[in-house]
């Protein structure tokens, strides 16, 4: 036998059966065959590396076994364990995902995804750059499986899988009030075009209107530029100028990013965690298996623990869900999110 050139056909000859049910087995249908068949067609096959014609096996199914993924920015630690989380399941279903990421920039993303359709892949997960997004939307609409991760899009009903924020932010919000904070704040990156950021805003309002009612909720939110550390001690300043003796304030940041730039300012400045500021902060970069980062911060950070890599698991297994039954009802799963209290909150022991 030419090893070079193995055909079905050869491994059917080899192993004593028909080509069909060699085929059947080729294509995971191996409870119809025979124990003693199955065996004899598995030795045939790793004795001559026999491999399938892919392109040949996604014309008789109309599908290509490639998934798009586009997340909005693969430079920080959050969508690199998002990416994980999404391959380990796609690639143990025999799908190949087709990573891009698109800088935060709608336009890019909507070249990805003209580029992804292009390459004929049989849905997308996508964490969006955008809440606009008319171009995913129209690709829906023609019946491509698509599932939203971390971020959301208005105006279409989308599969999505994220996480809860809301009841972990009044849980903390009401701590930084039993501790005895004074003045709870929100520094946060641009929270316009970001359906996380903008909820996790809006959970601490509301969190602070039923905590803090004598705070006026539209003096709370910092925007800050966490490329630009003069700004963010600018920010400080300005915070600390309002509070003066009066008030102990408390930040929240809306993300990992955030509360590591906010770290290293008020160290900077000499500000003293928690007891004249205190400081806390979702985990959605999994600090609490990367103790180098851990070290370096002290007092230990309250946080809200966000996890990327199994909200990547269910999005790639919802999109599969998709994929086999296009019927199945579309639907948001919620991660629930533990809040662990640490030092950078805690004023009464």
């Amino acid at each position: 036998m030419n090893y070079e050139k193995v055909t079905i056909s050869d491994i059917a000859k080899a192993a004593g059966v028909s080509i069909t049910t060699v085929s059947r087995y080729i294509n995971g249908k191996q409870d119809l065959i025979q124990k003693d068949t199955r065996e004899r067609i598995e030795a045939v096959i790793k004795m001559t590396n026999y491999h399938p014609n892919v392109m040949a096996q996604s014309l008789k199914t109309n599908l290509s076994h490639h998934i798009g993924v586009i997340v909005s920015d693969i430079s920080t630690p959050f969508y690199a364990t998002l990416i994980q989380g999404i391959s380990e399941t796609l690639l143990s279903s025999d799908y190949m995902p087709l990573f891009v990421s698109c800088n935060n920039s709608i336009k890019e993303e909507e070249s990805y995804i003209r580029s992804l359709m292009s390459r004929h892949v049989d849905g997308l997960i996508v964490n969006t750059c955008s809440s606009q997004n008319p171009l995913l939307i129209q690709q829906a609409c023609n019946g491509l499986p698509i599932v939203l991760c971390d971020r959301t899009i208005d105006d279409y009903n989308f599969q999505f899988v994220g996480s809860n924020h809301r009841d972990p932010i009044f849980e903390l919000v009401k701590h930084l009030k039993e501790q005895g904070y004074t003045l709870p704040v929100f520094f946060t990156e641009n929270y316009f075009a970001s359906s996380v950021r903008s909820e996790r805003r809006n959970s601490f309002l509301d969190a602070v209107k039923l905590y803090y009612p004598e705070v006026d909720p539209n003096e709370l939110t910092y925007v800050i530029d966490t490329h630009d550390t003069q700004n963010v001690i600018s920010q400080l300043h300005h915070l600390k100028d309002i509070c003066g003796k009066k008030e102990l304030p408390a930040i929240f940041c809306v993300n990992s990013i955030t509360v590591l730039h906010v770290f290293n300012a008020i160290r900077s400045l000499g500000i003293h965690i928690p007891d004249e500021i205190g400081l806390c902060g979702p985990d959605d970069w999994g600090w609490e298996e990367q103790s180098i980062l851990l070290s370096l911060m002290t007092p230990r950070i309250t946080n809200i623990v966000v996890q990327p890599r199994l909200i990547g698991n269910l999005a790639a297994q919802k999109l599969l869900e998709c994929i086999a039954d296009p019927s199945v009802t579309k639907k948001e799963t919620r991660l629930t999110c533990p809040l662990q209290i640490a030092g950078s909150t805690i004023l009464k022991h």
